[in-house]
């Protein structure tokens, strides 16, 4: 009976492994993520790597795609499966809204595992590991890379990088200390003007003097200054409206106000300290869930109240703390650009309107009952959730398919094994290929 000869038997120069792309998620090596954005860029990288691999002059051995453990694809394990084929492998991580892509290119017979990581955003993937496959192989085939080093007479500068997002975190952080200028103020139930602008100034040096060192001391960017930002305002507007929805003294409203932009202050970092950078699409979903967590929870409170001459300031608050929450946990994992959340959000206020004015003959008696009110707050939920899912779904962005491939080829294709002990090769065609 005919055997399949080994790879390595078969191997040319300019054959290539490609083991699948690992992902790194808390620290742990993983074949598939669990996050279905992340899978997906995960093999878009396998996509552009192959094609990649193929221009450079490469035949990948699809067939011989390994399955092995995460845990046990060390470099040690990439030289030794290097004997006589080029051996890559891929590595995935998240960076809150970027990814960092590592690239391991063993040249056959090589004792020396050639590596290069790099940060990017998503939607340069597929260019960025373009270009860093072409310097690996360049490299391991004994070309100059492009990637010229420094010459060594070259005096070495250290400058230290300025936060991109200084500017709107010192805008937030000095309107911060100013409010809690006038918080104190208020809660010593003073009129004086002549303590009260003091007080005011005070807090706003104090608060931009303290954003400037945050900014100094860390890479803050235009992401993380909003996301920041979002969390101390919604945080500040849910204590406050919530307050006001119970009556409480007017100085009190503004010291619940307080502790609620520190609270969305401190979730706001703690996040950040763990997902690192955040993206610019994320900061303007944690606003909108804020903006629309305000909206629905407002309509929520006329509908259990069943009347509309009112200021739903309990169900706003809670809704815009909720909301503040929600989305800015769930900008932590999603990958959004901000034209589409925008455009997201701008469908959500159009559905909106479109059900309060679908809603509006309900109650356009002088007095409409419980039941006709809750109909009208009804179709304004229902209209802002269905223009959101409306514009999440227009806004999807098409997902990149890999290309089909075929190769023919003739010569041996299996092992002819004799009564004796003896084998001699069988040839044949073959068809080899990729979808």
């Amino acid at each position: 009976m005919g055997l399949c000869w080994p790879t390595s038997v078969l191997a040319g120069p300019d054959d290539a492994v490609i083991y699948p792309t690992i992902v790194s998620e808390g620290g742990k090596l993983r074949k598939k993520s669990g996050d279905e954005a992340t899978a997906r860029r995960a093999a878009e990288l396998d996509s552009v790597i192959s094609d990649a691999a193929q221009d450079l002059g490469l035949t990948v051995e699809i067939t011989d795609r390994p399955d092995v453990d995460p845990s046990g694809i060390g470099e040690e394990t990439l030289v030794r499966r290097a004997r006589d084929t080029w051996v890559v492998s891929p590595r995935l991580e998240r960076l809150g809204g970027d990814l960092r892509i590592r690239i391991v290119v063993v040249p056959p017979g090589s004792a020396v595992a050639l590596s290069r990581a790099q940060r990017v955003k998503p939607a340069k993937l597929d260019v960025t590991t373009l270009r860093m496959m072409r310097d690996l192989v360049e490299v391991g085939r004994g070309n100059k890379s492009e990637i010229a080093p420094e010459p060594e007479t070259a005096p070495t500068v250290v400058r230290r990088s300025r936060s991109p997002g200084r500017a709107i975190l010192a805008l937030s952080s000095a309107t911060l200390g100013g409010y809690l200028g006038f918080t104190i103020e208020r809660v010593s139930e003073s009129d004086d003007e002549r303590v009260l602008f003091p007080l005011v100034a005070l807090g706003t040096g104090l608060g931009l003097g303290a954003s400037m060192l945050a900014a100094d001391e860390w890479s803050v960017s235009i992401g993380d200054a909003w996301y920041v930002t979002a969390g101390t305002w919604w945080g500040a507007a849910s204590g406050i409206l919530v307050a006001r929805g119970y009556n409480t003294d007017t100085g009190d409203r503004y010291a619940i106000g307080l502790g609620g932009a520190a609270a969305g202050l401190t979730l706001a970092t703690v996040s950040l300290s763990f997902v690192g950078n955040m993206s610019e699409g994320g900061a303007v979903l944690t606003h909108s869930g804020g903006a629309f967590g305000m909206l629905l929870g407002g309509v929520t409170e006329m509908s259990v109240r069943g009347e509309t001459g009112f200021t739903p300031n309990r169900g706003m608050g809670i809704g815009a703390g909720a909301g503040l929450v929600l989305f800015g946990t769930l900008a932590t994992q999603a990958d959004l650009t901000s034209s589409r959340v925008l455009l997201i959000d701008l469908s959500a206020t159009l559905g909106a309107l479109a059900g309060a004015a679908v809603g509006s003959p309900l109650v356009i008696d002088d007095e409409p009952s419980d039941a006709r009110v809750r109909g009208w707050m009804g179709a304004i939920a229902t209209g802002t959730l269905g223009g959101a899912l409306v514009g999440t779904l227009v806004t999807r962005p098409e997902r990149k398919q890999a290309g089909f491939w075929a190769m023919p080829s003739a010569g041996a294709v299996a092992l002819s094994r004799a009564k004796d002990g003896r084998t001699a090769p069988a040839y044949g065609l073959s068809l080899r290929g990729g979808w």
